[in-house]
C-alpha cells in the first residue's frame, strides 16, 4: 500500500475519440461505447479524492455538410456513466490528533470513597481536619485477618489495550509519600501490546496534604488517559478494532497515627467564689499557688484556660488568667535534639505571683524538664497573688478546656490523667485597715423594766477585766462597738460613711430616704456636745449646723462627749437629723507573739507562732455606757478588729492559730437601788419635734410606758410660752 498524494493519479481513462458506428448493410448508427476498468488493490486513498470527466464534439467546416443517418433506437444522443466503489477494502491508514479522554465522571465517583471528611462524625461546634498520617508497616495483621492481602496496599492488574494505536495511561496520587517525600503511587505506561500490573506496599508511608493545602479532604488522584499524535492502519473489514481494560485496587488504609486539626470545646464552666468582705484589703498571700499534674498519652493539643474575673471594693475590675498547653509526646520530639521514644509526657502548670509556669518532663519521672516556659501577666491582667490580694467583693473563675491543634489519633487505647492541688501555707502579709466583719452584728434585746431600774438606780461603778492569749502571728486591736441602729459604718471617713452598701441598707430600713442622692445627701460624724445643744447651736456667732437630736437622746443630757454620733444631712430638710450613735463598749489589746519559728527551725513554718504573746488588764466601764446599753429599745454589738501592719514581711498562719480570751466585768451597786421603788417612765414617740402640725388635720399621738401608770394626761400649750 502506498500513501499518496492529492496529485496523484489512480485511475487514469482517455480515449481521443469516441465516436458512433455506422453500419453500410442498413445504413444506420450504431451507439459507439468506451468502456475500461481499473483495479485498485494495490492502491492507496488521501483524505480527499477527485474525480475529472471531459468531453468534446469535433468541429467541421461551416460550408461543410453533416449527414445524419437513423439510429438503431430512433434517438441521437452522448451519454457516459462511471462507478467508483470500495467493495474489497480491508484497512485504512489514519492520522490521529492527540487527545484526552474526559474521566470527569469516573474520577469524581472514585474521589468520593476516598474522601475523609464523608467518614468522619459530624459533631456541632467541632472542627476536624487531617493533616498528615503514619500507616502501619507492612507486617500490620488486621483484625479481621481476611483483610491482610491488601493491607494498606494499592494494585494495577492487567493494564491493556489491543487497540491498533497506542494509548498513554498515567495515574499519580501526590497524597501518598515515603519517609523521604518520594511519591509511592505514579504509574505512567504507554499501553502497545503487553499487560501491564504492579503492586504497591504502602507499609509505613504517609498520607500528607498536596501543594498549598494544609488538610487532607479527600485522596488526591490524577488520572490521565489519552492517544497521543499518530499514523495508525485501521481494519474495515467488520472485525473489531480491540478494547482497554484496567483494574484498579486500593486495599483498606490502616493508620499507626492520624495527625489532625483538631477545634473542640471539651468543657465550659463557671465556677461563683464567695468574695471577700472589703474590710479584708490589704491582706496578701505572697506564697498562694496552684498546681496542676498532668500525665498525656494521647497527642492530642489540649489547652486549659482559667479567667478569674473580679470586682474590687473600690469598684474596678480585675482579671487574671491561666492559659496553658498540655505537653504531647508529638510536641516533645519536635523540640528534642534528639529523639525521645516516650509515649507519656508530664505537664507541670504552677500558677503563683510570676505568673503560669508550664514544664514539660519526658520521661515523666524525669526529675529535669524538657522545655520550661514562664507566661507572665499580659497588660491589663494581674497575677493570681495581686488577684485575690486585691479582696474582690465578687469573683468568679470561667474554666475551659479545648482541643485547639493538629492532635495525633492512635489506634491503642490512651489517656490522660492528672491532679490538681492549691498551695495555701498562709503566709501572707497583714497591711489591713481596721475592718468590721459584715455578718458579726448582734442583736442585745431590750431590758426589762425592772433590770433597767435595778441598774441605773443602784451601780456604783462597774469594772472590766481580761487575760488574753494571743496565738496569731500578729498583734493588734478587737473591741466591741455599740449602737442604737444595726448599722456599723467601717470607719468615720466620708467615703466610708457614705458607703453605697451602707446607705442602701439603711434606705431599705427607713432610716434614710429614697430620694437620698450622694454627695449632695451626705453623712457625718459629730463627738461634741456643745455641737447637739439645740441651745448653743441657735447662735449665728457659732457658726453651727441646726442639728435634731430627738430620734436618739430625750434631751442634751444624754449626750456623752467623745462619742460618735452620726447626723444625715438631706437637701431640703429644714435640720440634720441625728440617725443613731456609735460607741466602743470596750477595748482589748492583742499583744504580739513572743517568739517565732525561724529559718533554721528543724520544725515549724518560718514566721509560724512559737510562743504566743500573754497579757492582761483591767479598765473601769464608763457608767454613761452602761446607762446606752441599758436604755430603751434594742441595742446592737459588732466586733472591730484591728491588726498591726506587717508592710513586706511575712507571716504565717497555721490550723493551730487562736486568741484565747478571758473577762467578766464587776459590778458594785448600792442595796438601796436594788430594793428601792421602781421608777415609772413615758418615753414619748410622736410628735417628738420638729413636726409641723396643721389646723383641721388630725394627729396620732404615740407613747411608751414604763412601770405602773394607768392614766396620761396630755397638755396642749399654744403660744410663745413653752
Amino acid at each position: 500500500n502506498t500513501w499518496l498524494t492529492i496529485r496523484d493519479t489512480i485511475a487514469p481513462h482517455f480515449r481521443s475519440e469516441v465516436g458512433s458506428i455506422f453500419n453500410d448493410v442498413d445504413s444506420m448508427f450504431y451507439m459507439g461505447t468506451f468502456d475500461t476498468t481499473t483495479n485498485l488493490s494495490v492502491g492507496g486513498l488521501t483524505d480527499s479524492v477527485q474525480i475529472f470527466t471531459y468531453f468534446q464534439l469535433d468541429s467541421v467546416h461551416p460550408d461543410s455538410f453533416v449527414t445524419l443517418y437513423p439510429t438503431n433506437n430512433d434517438s441521437m444522443f452522448i451519454g457516459y456513466t462511471f462507478d467508483f466503489s470500495f467493495n474489497g477494502i480491508d484497512s485504512a491508514v489514519v492520522s490521529i490528533e492527540s487527545y484526552n479522554i474526559d474521566l470527569s465522571d469516573q474520577l469524581e465517583a472514585m474521589q468520593s470513597q476516598l474522601n475523609f471528611s464523608s467518614s468522619l462524625p459530624e459533631m456541632e461546634g467541632i472542627s476536624f481536619d487531617i493533616t498528615r498520617a503514619e500507616m502501619e508497616d507492612s507486617n500490620y495483621q488486621p483484625n479481621p485477618p481476611e483483610d491482610v492481602d491488601m493491607a494498606n496496599k494499592f494494585k494495577i492488574i492487567d493494564l491493556y489495550s489491543d487497540f491498533p494505536w497506542d494509548i498513554n495511561f498515567y495515574l499519580h496520587v501526590p497524597n501518598m509519600v515515603n519517609s523521604d517525600g518520594v511519591s509511592q503511587i505514579l504509574i505512567d505506561e504507554l499501553l502497545q501490546n503487553d499487560p501491564f500490573s504492579v503492586t504497591v506496599d504502602l507499609g509505613g508511608d504517609f498520607l500528607q496534604p498536596v501543594g498549598a493545602d494544609t488538610t487532607i479532604g479527600c485522596i488526591d488522584l490524577d488520572l490521565q488517559v489519552g492517544i497521543p499524535e499518530q499514523q495508525v492502519t485501521i481494519p474495515l473489514d467488520g472485525s473489531s478494532l480491540g478494547a482497554f481494560g484496567v483494574t484498579i485496587q486500593f486495599g483498606s488504609l490502616f493508620f499507626k497515627e492520624l495527625k489532625a486539626y483538631v477545634n473542640m470545646d471539651l468543657t465550659a464552666d463557671r465556677m461563683e467564689i464567695a468574695g471577700f468582705p472589703p474590710e479584708f484589703t490589704g491582706i496578701g498571700f505572697p506564697e498562694l499557688e496552684f498546681e496542676f499534674e498532668l500525665f498525656n498519652e494521647i497527642d492530642f493539643p489540649l489547652t486549659v484556660d482559667i479567667e478569674m474575673k473580679g470586682i474590687k471594693p473600690s469598684g474596678d475590675s480585675v482579671v487574671s488568667k491561666l492559659n496553658a498547653k498540655i505537653g504531647t509526646p508529638s510536641y516533645i520530639n519536635s523540640i528534642s535534639l534528639d529523639p525521645i521514644d516516650e509515649d507519656i509526657v508530664k505537664t507541670n502548670i504552677v500558677w503563683s505571683d510570676v505568673g503560669t509556669i508550664i514544664s514539660f518532663y519526658a520521661p515523666a519521672d524525669d526529675s529535669q524538664a524538657v522545655e520550661v516556659t514562664l507566661i507572665p501577666p499580659k497588660e491589663g491582667e494581674i497575677s493570681i497573688i495581686d488577684f485575690f490580694g486585691s479582696m474582690p467583693m465578687v469573683a468568679h473563675a470561667d474554666i475551659k478546656t479545648r482541643i485547639d491543634g493538629t492532635a495525633g489519633i492512635r489506634g491503642r487505647a490512651s489517656q490522660i490523667w492528672g491532679s490538681f492541688k492549691m498551695k495555701l501555707p498562709f503566709a501572707v502579709t497583714m497591711n489591713a485597715p481596721p475592718f468590721i466583719p459584715p455578718t458579726g452584728i448582734s442583736k442585745l434585746p431590750e431590758f426589762t423594766h425592772d433590770n433597767r431600774n435595778k441598774i441605773r438606780n443602784s451601780l456604783l461603778e462597774s469594772e472590766f477585766a481580761t487575760n488574753i492569749e494571743n496565738s496569731l502571728p500578729l498583734g493588734g486591736e478587737f473591741a466591741i462597738l455599740l449602737s442604737d441602729q444595726p448599722f456599723f459604718p467601717k470607719d468615720i471617713t466620708a467615703e466610708a460613711l457614705n458607703d453605697s452598701v451602707l446607705i442602701d441598707s439603711m434606705i431599705n430600713n427607713g432610716i434614710i430616704p429614697e430620694l437620698y442622692q450622694y454627695p449632695d445627701d451626705y453623712l457625718y460624724i459629730v463627738d461634741d456636745c456643745d455641737e447637739l445643744n439645740p441651745r448653743l447651736n441657735t447662735n449665728p456667732e457659732l457658726e453651727m449646723e441646726e442639728i435634731y437630736i430627738f430620734d436618739v437622746m430625750k434631751d442634751t443630757s444624754q449626750c456623752v462627749d467623745g462619742m460618735k454620733y452620726l447626723v444625715r444631712h438631706t437637701v431640703g430638710d429644714e435640720v440634720d437629723r441625728v440617725i443613731s450613735y456609735i460607741d466602743t463598749l470596750f477595748r482589748i489589746i492583742l499583744p504580739s507573739p513572743l517568739e517565732y519559728y525561724s529559718d533554721t527551725s528543724t520544725v515549724g513554718h518560718p514566721g509560724q507562732v512559737l510562743v504566743p504573746g500573754v497579757t492582761g488588764y483591767s479598765s473601769m466601764l464608763d457608767a454613761n455606757r452602761i446607762f446606752l446599753l441599758t436604755d430603751y429599745g434594742d441595742r446592737y454589738t459588732v466586733p472591730r478588729f484591728s491588726f498591726n501592719q506587717t508592710g513586706d514581711q511575712t507571716v504565717f498562719f497555721s490550723k493551730y492559730d487562736a486568741i484565747d480570751i478571758k473577762s467578766f466585768i464587776t459590778f458594785r451597786l448600792a442595796n438601796t437601788g436594788v430594793f428601792g421603788p421602781k421608777e415609772n417612765d413615758i418615753v414619748i414617740l410622736k410628735p417628738n419635734g420638729f413636726e409641723n402640725l396643721f389646723a383641721g388635720d388630725d394627729y396620732t399621738i404615740r407613747w411608751r410606758t414604763y412601770g405602773a401608770i394607768e392614766t396620761v394626761d396630755v397638755f396642749l400649750v399654744i403660744g410663745e410660752k413653752k
